[in-house]
């Protein structure tokens, strides 16, 4: 363990002690180099803080700065020796008084250290004077009406899970205010389009909004990127606002798979997995602010805790508008990333975000162009990047092995401790047993589907050997001979479609049909065509084309003619329909031509009934 003396502004000694490196952060003049000023947060609200929350800003904004400056190791601490850190931040405050009482002391260094994993420690000095800020002092009855007409405070980061719980908070009949911290001024952006998509679909609520820009390594970059401390200052923000509207409830929300955050291998221990929404984090945390804000009743809360992200994209679906999902971003590097993709793609926040879109069949409203890398097909560099993907996986793997939640808790007890509440412990294992359960089944049906969807690339080897499909060994498996027959009917179709349309687009899916015959003749496969005749309720249907496959399963094969983009509803209902008409037990193999790309994303489009029904094959010709 390293050990580091943090004075800000030249508080504490002078000289570091033996053991310890000093680290010296300064909030002002021109030695500045971090950016840490209660004063902007009076800007935004047109509130003066009190000198207690004026300290708390400071405490929380030099922890942040002190975390992203002293390294953790790096990648070539193999063994985390190095993870574990020693801190002595020394600074002025205003109500010293307060800080030095014993049970106040003792909780705010255990709310860090439970959520950092650093031991850590602080030195008070008393700060004399008065706040030299650039804004007046105001008096409190400025503070805004929508700010005082708030009854909860939702901390917002700009991804799903925040927005899932903005919805969810006004469903209740809640009136949030939305919290933010920003590391940089492009952050801004992300979240104030997400606050904007939340005003437009209900004019109920304003939805204020308060994002701080507080940088913790001013005009240079972070020594460490893990920002385990970031959580305490998201929380420490919220209480500051929670005081100027009075509210009695923080939510601080996440799904409840990455709340837990159980180590999906051996070589994760302690805080290397975050705890920034950790059941133990939450507690301690709410002790701390209900001494800080003399608020006994104070709540502090993570209302998705037994959610799994794909039920949080659903919430968003249902609550809000499918089509905000695309405005979210997830991604944990934010550093060089663009509008159009905001997203890596092989982060575990976008690894989770991907896995969960698809499970949610609404895949069309979180296009894979938007992501730099799709991690199903695209090459897998050696380290991070792949050891993130297969440890998702192999994790969902693992929890599916457990037959009940006693079986469970006997396996992972050591690592759910920590979460235990002190009452009702087998409903809350059970509770988290049912959780991650549910998560299992949408990693392994993704998985599936994303098999099958790759079919003829899996069949014709042509996927790289570093994806994760091929890592997990979907190549080697080879695909049942049904499916396969009906992958070759589909590679015959999408290869000779175009080339007979290459001069005059068909005007009819009659025409397409004649062709897909003909195509199908020439390769030796004969189908039927407009029948069998299938009873549906009162009426019947006809596919385009059937066929008896071995193993008394039968195979409709129904064309589809997308000419506009006014035609991709209507096919989609279609499609829809017809998977409800056809029998559970048949094959369909549905050939959609779409020549002027009018579905925006043929691979999610495809998915999205590929993850409804097993026996289901949808392939997007241009």
């Amino acid at each position: 363990m390293t050990s580091y003396l943090v004075r800000v502004d030249k508080a504490g000694p002078s000289r570091a002690r033996d053991e310890h490196a000093t680290v010296e952060l300064s909030t002002q003049g021109r030695d500045r180099n971090v950016l840490i000023e209660p004063d902007s947060y009076v800007a935004a609200t047109l509130s003066e803080l009190p000198p207690r929350l004026r300290d708390l800003y400071v405490i929380a904004g030099a922890l942040y700065a002190a975390d992203a400056r002293i390294s953790r190791g790096g990648i070539r601490d193999a063994f985390n020796d190095l993870w574990r850190r020693n801190l002595v931040l020394c600074l002025r405050v205003h109500d010293i008084a307060f800080w030095q009482r014993a049970e106040v002391f003792q909780a705010l260094q255990s709310t860090i250290e439970c959520l950092t994993g650093d031991t850590v420690s602080f030195e008070f000095e008393l700060n004399a004077s008065a706040p030299a800020g650039k804004a007046p002092l105001l008096p409190m009855d400025l503070v805004p009406q929508r700010l005082r007409e708030s009854d909860v405070v939702v901390l917002l980061s700009g991804g799903l899970d925040s927005l899932a719980a903005s919805l969810e908070a006004r469903s209740e009949g809640k009136r949030p205010l939305l919290v933010s911290h920003r590391p940089a001024p492009v952050i801004r952006a992300r979240q104030e389009n997400v606050v904007r998509l939340l005003r437009a679909h209900d004019a109920g609520w304003s939805f204020p909004h308060i994002s701080v820009l507080l940088n913790a390594v001013k005009g240079h970059r972070p020594s460490e990127f893990s920002q385990r401390s970031r959580a305490f200052l998201f929380s420490s923000l919220a209480a500051i606002a929670t005081h100027l509207c009075g509210a009695r409830e923080i939510r601080l929300c996440d799904n409840g798979v990455v709340s837990l955050n159980l180590p999906p291998s051996g070589q994760c221990i302690g805080t290397t997995l975050s705890r920034s929404t950790h059941p133990a984090f939450l507690r301690h945390l709410e002790t701390f602010l209900r001494l800080v804000l003399e608020d006994a009743s104070l709540k502090v809360t993570n209302t998705l805790i037994f959610r799994t992200k794909r039920e949080v994209v659903q919430m968003v679906s249902r609550l809000g508008k499918p089509d905000m999902i695309q405005e979210t971003v997830s991604c944990a590097h934010t550093e060089g990333k663009t509008r159009g993709q905001p997203h890596c793609g092989t982060c575990t926040q976008c690894i989770d975000r991907r896995f969960a879109t698809i499970a949610a069949g609404v895949a069309e409203h979180d296009l894979v162009g938007r992501y730099e890398a799709d991690i199903f097909t695209t090459p897998l560099k050696d380290g991070q990047d792949r050891t993130h993907a297969e440890n998702y996986v192999r994790f969902a793997q693992e929890l599916g092995t457990y037959d009940n939640a006693s079986a469970f808790a006997v396996a992972r007890l050591p690592d759910l401790t920590l979460a235990l509440p002190d009452s009702g412990l087998d409903e809350y294992i059970q509770s988290v047993y049912e959780l991650l359960q549910r998560h299992q089944a949408d990693v392994h049906r993704v998985l599936e589907v994303m098999v099958r969807a790759h079919a003829s690339d899996i069949a014709r080897g042509s996927l790289s050997p570093h994806c994760l499909l091929s890592i997990l060994g979907a190549v080697g498996a080879a695909p049942g001979p049904q499916r396969a027959f009906v992958t070759r009917l589909g590679d015959i179709l999408v290869d000779s479609i175009p080339a007979a349309f290459r001069s005059q687009k068909p005007t009819s899916e009659a025409q397409m049909q004649d062709v897909g015959e003909a195509a199908l003749r020439a390769a030796g496969e004969r189908l039927t065509r407009e029948a069998p005749q299938t009873p549906f309720g009162t009426v019947s249907v006809r596919p385009d084309f059937s066929r008896e496959l071995p193993g008394e399963h039968s195979l409709y094969v129904e064309f589809k003619l997308v000419k506009h983009r006014r035609d991709v509803g209507r096919t989609h209902g279609q499609i829809a329909q017809d998977l409800v008409q056809y029998p559970a037990e048949c094959w369909i193999l549905f050939v959609v031509y779409d020549p002027t790309s009018a579905i925006r994303d043929p691979v999610a489009f495809s998915n999205e009934f590929a993850i409804r029904r097993e026996r289901v094959v949808v392939r997007v010709i241009r």
